[in-house]
């Protein structure tokens, strides 16, 4: 299923050469402060490359998108491959501890049978000692003692065992050739597991209490599918079956399902995919679904009207800021996309279903003030962020106050933002793992 990105194993390659050429002096005679230094360095290159990449809309991004995912990769994995080069150097050499402790161990018995040399006095126990009567200053004599093999090898014992607590460790780092291979190692080790962690489809279960609800309800909320580079029609297929096994009352398609990067022939293959979902399935646009940025890319690849022709004939219903009343005790909003300038404001939006059950929110992008900051906020579920997609940036996003990933508590109420099941211009993730979101609401218990 997966296809070989001919420019960026190209990139790969050619950026791990040159980071191994430019560490060689400092890998053999850095100080091992400056080399952690360096590391941190990486690091944080590391993420800014990554902020650069899928969060920033800019031409760099989309035309030289896989020299950034390379950097990243390389970077990323040169940093890792440090930190256990740092570990294996303080791993205590056991193996070396114990031949000395074996050497020391060698009783004089042992060293004369083995024909190992012996020092005079060695293993008689001769001393000195003065002998006189009590309260008499007696005659001084040497007086030789007993030969004793037996405390001459319980003091090499006690000896040993307090060279068995002396930890022996590995003092001299890594060669920068051994380096360089650790670090190749890691590097192919990280490509392998983003490719594979951005590639494969997961479901992620969900069991939450609505105000309003008399009934219990299940649905699936997809989003971020990024057709083509993101994610590959194969994928999808086994997707939608499992959806139709998990038998959800309704479908949500929650935006981004194609991109800037996805074809016409992509578009209209996957929304025969999607036509095969059983449920009844609804659609919001996302903020790349129309190609808004197009021109960085190349120029589009599809009509507007192409496009919903699509979505329509597979029997998928678009909603843009419109109201569905799904039961007589559940009404659903799907909203027009930030993006779009036809976005009506939340306090212009007039539920015609007032009163008359629960009101969920579909929205691709959880970044509305106005919606989730209101003095009553909905039930909203919303994709768009990928929870990141590459470390650390879910991190960097939350600490700044952008939701990213998760459930979020708001004035009583749940903002739920999906991790998504596809990834932004490549299959590549370093955070959460792409999965499609099946819920279930319940009644309030009293």
């Amino acid at each position: 299923m997966f296809e070989f990105n001919k420019p960026l194993l190209i990139a790969l390659g050619a950026a791990w050469l040159f980071m191994f050429l430019f560490q060689i002096s400092l890998r053999k005679d850095g100080h091992p402060v400056a080399r952690f230094f360096f590391t941190i360095i990486k690091v944080l290159l590391a993420a800014a490359v990554a902020f650069f990449l899928v969060f920033l809309d800019n031409i760099v991004a989309y035309r030289w998108g896989y020299v950034l995912m390379a950097l990243y990769i390389i970077l990323m994995g040169d940093a890792l491959s440090d930190v256990i080069a740092l570990i294996i150097r303080f791993i205590p050499n056991y193996k070396k501890k114990k031949r000395r402790v074996g050497d020391v161990l060698l009783g004089p018995e042992t060293m004369a049978s083995s024909g190992a040399p012996m020092t005079a006095g060695e293993g008689n126990g001769e001393e000195e000692a003065t002998v006189g009567a009590a309260g008499e200053a007696g005659p001084s004599f040497e007086v030789e003692k007993e030969a004793s093999p037996v405390y001459s090898r319980s003091r090499r014992v006690r000896k040993a065992e307090m060279q068995e607590e002396k930890r022996s460790f590995i003092k001299k780092p890594l060669g920068p050739i051994r380096r360089g291979i650790l670090s190749l190692l890691f590097c192919c080790l990280l490509f392998a597991y983003g490719t594979w962690n951005g590639s494969h489809v997961g479901v992620k279960k969900h069991n939450w209490q609505v105000d309003g609800l008399k009934s219990t309800h299940t649905f699936v909320f997809v989003s971020d599918l990024h057709t083509g580079q993101g994610q590959k029609k194969e994928a999808i297929e086994k997707m939608v079956e499992k959806i139709n096994d998990a038998k959800p009352e309704f479908v949500v398609l929650g935006g981004d399902i194609t991109d800037e990067f996805t074809t016409y022939e992509e578009m209209m293959d996957i929304y025969r995919v999607l036509g095969k979902i059983e449920a009844p399935t609804y659609f919001i646009y996302g903020n790349h679904d129309r190609q808004v940025k197009s021109a960085l890319s190349g120029g589009r690849t599809y009509e507007d009207q192409q496009l919903e022709k699509e979505i329509k004939r597979a029997g998928i219903t678009i909603l843009q800021d419109q109201f569905v009343k799904i039961s007589d005790d559940l009404v659903i909003l799907g909203r027009e996309d930030m993006s779009s300038d036809s976005r009506g404001h939340w306090n212009s939006l007039k539920n015609p279903y007032e009163g008359k059950g629960a009101l969920i929110v579909m929205d691709h992008q959880p970044f509305d003030k106005n919606q989730t900051d209101s003095s009553n906020p909905p039930f909203q579920i919303s994709g768009h962020t990928h929870a990141g997609q590459l470390w650390p940036l879910q991190l960097v996003y939350e600490t700044v106050g952008l939701p990213t990933y998760g459930e979020k508590e708001m004035s009583g109420n749940i903002l739920y933002v999906s991790a998504g099941a596809g990834d932004w211009e490549f299959a590549f993730r370093t955070e959460e793992s792409c999965q499609w979101d099946l819920i279930t609401i319940e009644p309030v218990e009293p």
